[in-house]
């Protein structure tokens, strides 16, 4: 994949450097952080289908049917991009874990720094006490 401007503002937010292989982490990471806001969004709003004006023509039975569909759908993609994000985070310098939120509205990808904070003197990731507050950085979305 090539390395994207969103890739670069997560490195640059994250203070994880210009490696190509840093960059392109980064860029996939958004990447996927993109779709998986839009499943949450998918997932909020529900089947089209309820906000078409010609859901009058549909039983309750063949709307709960394209529902239930729906939903399976959109929790498997929801499942496969959570390990996708997961797995390609883990592999960035200093991040310790994900944390996926399925509310559209704020950020739903944040990358997680436990027990670590950035050191502006040496600019890197530095291990801290366990009473140092978790560090989020939101993953920039669409």
């Amino acid at each position: 994949m090539r390395i994207t401007s969103k890739g670069r503002e997560l490195a640059d937010l994250a203070h994880l450097g210009d490696h190509p292989l840093v960059l392109n982490l980064c860029s996939r990471i958004c990447a996927a952080a993109v779709t998986y806001e839009r499943i949450q969004e998918d997932r909020c709003n529900g089947h089209p289908i309820q906000s078409s004006p010609s859901i009058s023509l549909y039983s309750n039975e063949s709307i709960a049917t394209m529902q239930d569909a729906w939903d399976k759908r959109i929790e498997r993609q929801d499942e496969q991009l959570s390990t996708r994000i997961t797995k390609l985070a883990l592999q960035l310098p200093a991040v310790t874990g994900v944390e996926l939120g399925g509310d559209p509205r704020g950020c739903t990808v944040k990358l997680l720094f436990a027990g670590k904070r950035y050191d502006v003197t040496s600019c890197t990731w530095v291990p801290v006490g366990p009473n140092f507050p978790l560090v989020e950085i939101g993953v920039p979305g669409g």
